[in-house]
């Protein structure tokens, strides 16, 4: 009941606390989600709603007085209000973690702009030539993923880390500049490679992360998660997860959205949440349904299996549960056991990668705080809403000069956003904001997206255009819906270079970054 409200309020801009049991009126669509909400008469909705919001009330004003950090022998209170992080509303977690991120800001956008501490200087040629090789960046140092990687956090033992508390900006964590692109940054450049690095790590020009058994078998759900690589243990792989744990602290402060797509069990372990089983079943069904299968076979069948003390990793490795576990025969007596003990290795088979992405994330977040909310909602807050809501995209738009929601070709843009399937809706965001998602609410709009007069004519002769760093469009005074869905959908699709600045800084960018491909950089980590 509390996250559904919770998604009414965030679709509608409202506050749980302050929502009226009386506007509690769930459409069929809204229900569909909840199952166990079915068959339950609005009237009990609603009073089971008033009851949990006015509890809601009452803990906003102490929850910063429980300290989290206890462990449950330590507290009861901390440990209690953990196991009721689902009845606590969104917004009475985020105003306190919300405040707790304030105090601790390194500085705002106005002070990045001014100081450019620190700054990275990337070179995306470079990470385009290596991507050619098909090659994984395992040391960190050819992709967009690895240059920030090696300039911002780099291995323990090379003492080039950048102060983590620098990274803590309100805005932007860092001032990026585009070797051989005309670029000043004033934050696209910035979401533009934060965005790439998030699609590198979801995909095999790194190795951190891998497709998930259900994607490998093509069967179950979740088949677009990925998955930690287990055999990713080595000194540079752990830290390199740790820096994407830094990046997941940095999402939450500047409210741009680190896209990956990652299992329940992985944002349990990160808000310590308890992982169980289902959550190794959600990715991969086949190692579910073979344990099962194993606890039902009667004696002549189970030996016919020929199944050993062995089990499958995630990164489909066989590995021994017992010494001498490839000899050692699953009979009937033992199979209870052999189940538990494969089950308990999946459970904490990727531990050492999961803690790494944890203490990253500690040095950008207080996690401690992270403890009361569920794992959906610190994916939420990580990676932003998975789709692009046109209602609220529209409810945090401007209109330059001489333009409104009701002039005719505003409306013929809204009209074909509404039509775009949401792969064309994340492009458009990028287009114009260099990042493919919405932040999580309203509230955490840094500035509202402007749509423009491009004053050129004829109108449909001309392709809109957009200003990553302003979340701004300029739109052609197209004359009709056709012209409008053409001239649009060829421009987020074709048009996506970051805006050819005039900036000193800009040209100087410019200037720079011939790649050469020198192996010796290699080592440089």
């Amino acid at each position: 009941l509390v996250e559904m409200v919770n998604v009414m309020c965030t679709r509608r801009g409202d506050d749980p606390l302050t929502f009226s049991p009386s506007d509690l009126l769930p459409s069929d669509d809204d229900l569909k989600y909840y199952d166990s909400l079915e068959g339950i008469s609005l009237l009990t909705l609603q009073l089971r709603f008033l009851l949990l919001r006015n509890f809601n009330r009452r803990l906003v004003n102490v929850l910063a007085l429980v300290d989290l950090s206890c462990a449950g022998y330590e507290s009861f209170l901390a440990a209690s209000l953990r196991q009721l992080r689902g009845v606590i509303m969104s917004s009475v977690k985020r105003a306190l973690f919300e405040r707790v991120l304030s105090d601790s800001h390194s500085g705002d956008d106005h002070w990045m702009q001014k100081n450019k501490i620190p700054t990275v200087t990337l070179d995306r040629n470079k990470a385009s030539q290596h991507a050619k090789t098909l090659r994984p960046d395992v040391k960190g140092t050819k992709t967009v993923f690895g240059q920030l990687f090696c300039q911002l956090h780099g291995a323990q033992s090379s003492g080039s880390r950048t102060d983590a508390s620098l990274l803590r900006n309100s805005h932007r964590a860092w001032y990026t500049i585009l070797a051989g692109e005309r670029a000043d940054d004033y934050g696209g450049p910035y979401r533009d490679v934060f965005n790439q690095a998030c699609q590198e790590l979801m995909s095999s020009a790194l190795h951190l992360f891998i497709p998930c058994p259900n994607n490998v078998a093509n069967g179950g759900t979740n088949r677009e998660k990925w998955v930690l690589n287990p055999k990713a243990t080595d000194s540079i792989s752990l830290a390199m997860y740790e820096f994407v744990g830094k990046l997941m602290g940095i999402s939450m402060r500047t409210k741009n959205p680190l896209v990956v797509d990652l299992p329940s069990f992985v944002w349990k372990n990160l808000c310590n949440d308890q992982v169980s089983f289902t959550d190794v079943k959600a990715i991969d069904l086949d190692f579910a349904e073979r344990l099962n299968m194993i606890i039902k076979l009667n004696e002549t069948e189970l030996a016919e299996t020929q199944t050993k003390f062995l089990v499958q990793g995630l990164d489909g490795e066989v590995v021994e549960l017992v010494p001498g576990g490839r000899s050692t025969a699953v009979t009937v007596e033992t199979r209870s056991a052999y189940v538990e003990m494969a089950k308990l290795y999946r459970l904490h088979e990727i531990d050492r990668q999961c803690n790494a992405i944890a203490r990253g994330l500690a040095t950008q977040v207080p996690r401690n705080l992270l403890s009361v909310f569920t794992w959906n909602e610190l994916e939420l807050l990580v990676c932003g809403p998975p789709e692009v809501d046109i209602n609220v995209l529209k409810l945090n738009t401007a209109y330059g000069e001489g333009l409104s929601e009701a002039t005719f070709s505003v409306q013929l843009f809204w009209q074909v956003m509404e039509e775009f399937p949401q792969e064309a809706r994340q492009k458009y965001i990028r287009f114009v904001w260099g990042r493919s998602r919405l932040p999580f609410s309203t509230a955490d709009w840094e500035r509202k997206h402007k749509i423009n007069k491009f004053p050129k004519t004829p109108p449909d002769d001309y392709l809109p255009i957009g200003h990553t760093c302003f979340f701004t469009l300029d739109l052609p005074m197209y004359t009709s819906k056709q012209v409008c869905h053409d001239k649009l959908l060829y421009a987020v699709t074709h048009c996506i270079a970051i805006d050819a600045d005039e900036t000193t800084v800009a040209r100087q960018a410019a200037d720079g970054g011939e790649w050469v491909d020198d192996e010796d950089d290699e080592e440089q980590v």
